[in-house]
This record gives C-alpha cells, sequence and structure tokens, in this order.
C-alpha cells in the first residue's frame, strides 16, 4: 500500500493485487455498502493519520473514487469537501409580485383594479415587446400571498424581488399614469 499527501484535502492511495486480495477483495467487489470495503477505508485512514498526519477535519464530509489499475489492484482518491463557509437563507416568500399580461385588455382592467383597491399600495407599470407588466409591492409577504389569487385573473403571476424591478426599469418601458382634473 502506498500513501501520499497530495494537499491536506486530497490524499491518493494505492493498492496492489496482493493488497487487496489481503483483505479477501477484488476491485469488482469493492461496493459502498460492504462490510470488507468500509473495513479497508478504515485501515488505509487510520495509516494515513499514522504515517502522514493526514485526517478528515471534524463535521466533513468525504468524497472517494476508487479506480482499477491494470494490475489488478486499485487506486483510491480521498478528497475532503468542505462545508460552505456561510450559510444562505433562502426567502421562500416575497413581498412582490409580478403580473404578466399577454393582451391590452386584460391590462387595462388590471389598472382599473388597481385604482379601486386599496390592496394594492405601490404598483409600477411596464411595456414588454407586446406584452405588460405589472410589479406590485407589497407590506410583506403575507399580504402578497393573498393578493395573488386575485391578481391572477388578469394575467400569469410570479414572485418578484428587486433583481426583477431593476430589470424592467433597465430593459422595459415604464408606464406613467396621469390623474384625471
Amino acid at each position: 500500500m502506498e500513501l501520499h499527501k497530495r494537499s491536506e484535502t486530497r490524499l491518493f492511495v494505492q493498492l496492489s493485487r496482493a493488497d487487496l486480495s489481503g483483505y479477501r477483495l477484488s476491485f469488482d467487489e469493492l461496493s459502498a455498502e460492504g462490510e470488507r470495503t468500509a473495513a479497508v477505508i478504515q485501515d488505509i485512514l487510520a495509516r494515513a493519520e499514522e504515517m502522514l498526519d493526514w485526517a478528515i477535519p471534524a463535521r466533513s464530509r468525504v468524497c472517494i473514487d476508487v479506480l482499477p489499475e491494470e494490475n489488478g489492484g486499485c487506486i483510491f482518491l480521498f478528497t475532503v469537501l468542505r462545508p460552505p463557509k456561510r450559510r444562505f437563507r433562502v426567502k421562500t416568500q416575497s413581498d412582490m409580485l409580478l403580473c404578466v399580461c399577454a393582451d391590452t385588455e386584460s391590462f387595462l382592467q388590471l389598472l382599473g383594479y388597481c385604482r379601486t383597491s386599496e390592496l394594492c399600495p405601490h404598483a409600477s407599470f411596464f411595456r414588454l415587446d407586446s406584452r405588460y407588466a405589472a410589479l406590485f409591492c407589497f407590506v410583506d409577504p403575507v399580504s402578497a400571498q393573498a393578493m395573488r389569487f386575485s391578481l391572477s385573473e388578469f394575467g400569469k403571476i410570479s414572485s418578484a424581488d428587486r433583481f426583477t424591478q431593476l430589470f424592467l426599469e433597465e430593459h422595459a418601458e415604464p408606464i406613467t399614469l396621469r390623474q384625471a382634473p
């Protein structure tokens, strides 16, 4: 058995056919669920720690690749997968909704609904080629969820965020509404 520490996160181990037969294994018999395979891996890791001072850090995961050799042996490549340094929180509910209307009639009905509804506090309107879009900003995700069904009568509804707003402001034609005198 030859052990080579490639880095703090990589270990290269070469087993000959004789090494494998010492564990009563061949390359074809290696499996992730096998008890003898687990014994080989535990032995390799114990020797790596003893001889090379290479160990898997606590709370880390390891990827183990096993490659066959022509002489009947095999090569084990151990790679420590470090956990990400930061965890990002995924926002599941948005306080913004985007309504895309396929035709002018649906868009005009949506405008009329927005003027009479107190539930749509802030809305921006845009023209996208042959479609129209309305971006609604609500006080909280619960209000947005409550309006989702009502707004779906006028067009396709999807959750939106600040990037959607920036995209529309940059690539779409804004529609400004004037108050009647």
